[in-house]
């Protein structure tokens, strides 16, 4: 059997992508729209069957704002992303494909469940020494019709 791709990574890069993915849940967890876009390309793309695909950072402020501002909005609560499982799938100098699992626990009741739980399909690309995302996508596991607020549904 051969080496997986991530065999392929250099360690300070793999750390940089574990930093990257830290920023990106924090900056969706506190609504910060500065830190949310810091962590994209110009042209990067969020795909979210949940809410639609944005590709640039226009697209994204206006998405992300919205977002934030929409009261039936089901993460707005107090809560955080857990982002595990991260599987590299392709391994290049300056661009490296992952696959990972997530969910979102809140606890507004002060018992702490499982709000948004699935999988991220993500690109990163390195420029100017640091890893960004070109493109996050997003799937919800289980009965998404069933589980998402009004927020979320098309």
């Amino acid at each position: 059997m051969s080496n997986p791709p991530v065999a392929n990574l250099d360690p300070a890069d793999r750390i940089l992508i574990d930093d990257l993915l830290a920023r990106y849940s924090r900056a969706f967890d506190h609504a910060d729209l500065d830190a949310f876009l810091d962590v994209f390309v110009e042209d990067g793309v969020f795909d979210s069957e949940m809410t639609g695909t944005f590709t640039g950072k226009a697209q994204l402020t206006e998405f992300f704002n919205d977002l934030n501002n929409n009261p039936d909005y089901p993460l707005r609560r107090d809560g955080q992303h857990w982002i595990t499982n991260l599987i590299f799938t392709e391994v290049e100098e300056d661009r490296v494909e992952m696959w990972s699992s997530f969910m979102f626990l809140i606890a507004p009741d002060g018992e702490v469940r499982v709000s948004v739980m699935g999988e991220y399909d993500d690109t990163f690309v390195k420029r100017d020494g640091r890893w960004l995302f070109a493109r996050r996508g997003i799937r919800v596991s289980g009965d998404r019709e069933a589980k998402l607020a009004p927020a979320f549904k098309k």
